[in-house]
Order: C-alpha cells, then sequence, then structure tokens
C-alpha cells in the first residue's frame, strides 16, 4: 500500500539497493513492458532495480504493474511483449538494440543527442509518438510529505486524500505526530479527526507539547 499511495502520488517508489546485477535482457523485458503501459524507469531507478535478486525483481515487477494498471484505468488495454516476466525475456541483441532506444528516448527528452558507441543498422523503436511518464526513486522523508501536504491543505479532501490520510495514521500509530505539519489550517476539526482514527485503530493520540 506505501509504495501504491508513493506510485499514484508522485511517481516514485522506495527500494532498497540490492547486491546483484541483472542482466541487459532482464532490464529490458520489464522497462518493454511496463513502456506500454506509458511508463519508464529513471536511470537512477534503474540502477537499483538491476541489483535486485531475481526474486525480488519479481515481486517489484508484479507490484508495479498492478499499481500502473489501476492507475491508467480499465480503458486501457495491458499487453505486454513479454507476459511471463521474467522467465521470459527479450534476447541479448533485441536488450542491446532497445537500450540503444531508450539512450536516445532519454537524450531527446533532455534536449540532447546520446549515441551509442557504434552504429548498428537498424534500432528497437519505442512506441510512436509516446511521451512516457517516468518513475523516479524516492525517499521516506518524501513519501511523509504526502501526509504532511494533505493535513496542511486549506481546501476540503477528497475521498482517496482521506482514505491516504487514514492509512498513515493506521501504519505510523502516534509517531504520525511527527511527521504532522507546523500549522493546520482547520485544527480543531482535523485533530480531533486524526483522534477518532486513532482511537479506531486502538492507540491514543497524543499531540506534542509545543513548549518542550
Amino acid at each position: 500500500m506505501k509504495d501504491t499511495i508513493y506510485l499514484r502520488r508522485k511517481n516514485k517508489v522506495i527500494l532498497q539497493k540490492g547486491k546483484n546485477n541483472l542482466s541487459l535482457e532482464v532490464m529490458g523485458s520489464l522497462l518493454k513492458n511496463i513502456e506500454s503501459l506509458g511508463y519508464v524507469l529513471s536511470s537512477e531507478l534503474l540502477n537499483y532495480v538491476s541489483s535486485l535478486s531475481m526474486e525480488e525483481i519479481t515481486i517489484f515487477y508484479n507490484q508495479l504493474i498492478n499499481d500502473l494498471k489501476e492507475m491508467v484505468g480499465a480503458n486501457v488495454k495491458y499487453e505486454p511483449m513479454y507476459p511471463n516476466f521474467p522467465t521470459q525475456v527479450m534476447n541479448a541483441s533485441e536488450a542491446e538494440l532497445y537500450f540503444n532506444a531508450m539512450m536516445h528516448y532519454f537524450g531527446s527528452w533532455i534536449g540532447i543527442r546520446i549515441l551509442p558507441k557504434y552504429e548498428k543498422e537498424e534500432r528497437e523503436e519505442l512506441k510512436d509518438d509516446i511521451k512516457l511518464k517516468i518513475i523516479n526513486i524516492g525517499n521516506e522523508d518524501d513519501f511523509n510529505s504526502i501526509f504532511t501536504n494533505l493535513v496542511s491543505s486549506k481546501t476540503s479532501i477528497s475521498k482517496t486524500d482521506k482514505e491516504d490520510v487514514e492509512w498513515f495514521v493506521k501504519e505510523y500509530e502516534n509517531s504520525i505526530i511527527d511527521i504532522m505539519p507546523e500549522e493546520i489550517p482547520f485544527k480543531e476539526n482535523d485533530i480531533k479527526r486524526l483522534k477518532e482514527l486513532a482511537e479506531k485503530y486502538n492507540y491514543e493520540l497524543i499531540e506534542k507539547n509545543n513548549n518542550e
């Protein structure tokens, strides 16, 4: 649920770096599959993902695909190039061509031209006229800012916002106080609501003493 919230709100995930070095074939196949949903991993996140074990990348991939499918909606039909990933992957030459295409794509995106060290007769193409949304690596402080920003909002929040606030209260228990904003626009009502949520999950929300 944590990565689901983070991905939905900021196009980011939190991932611990492993000690492995996955092949271009595995990484290229993962990228090709999520490309069909309109997304791509940033170079920094790719570095983290490539360090995972096969078991870890399977878990990461399945969660990511489920979240992305929900985000893009039922109107987008998901037809992955490698439906049995990670047991089914592109071959070495396809992976090499695909990563050359990715270099070209990122170069165009940032406004510079990136060429491979040697020329190929043909290059695996990304989808025509597609603008991929980039998923980045995140961190705990940035993730916690989601709660802080929601509670400090000066406008009414949506049903999804309220559900996310409730998730934070449930998971963080009384340490939720540590990520509360300095100022809450509707403090009396919001604190009351947070205390009610805390009671729902069988703990008492203790406010900070500003004099401490």
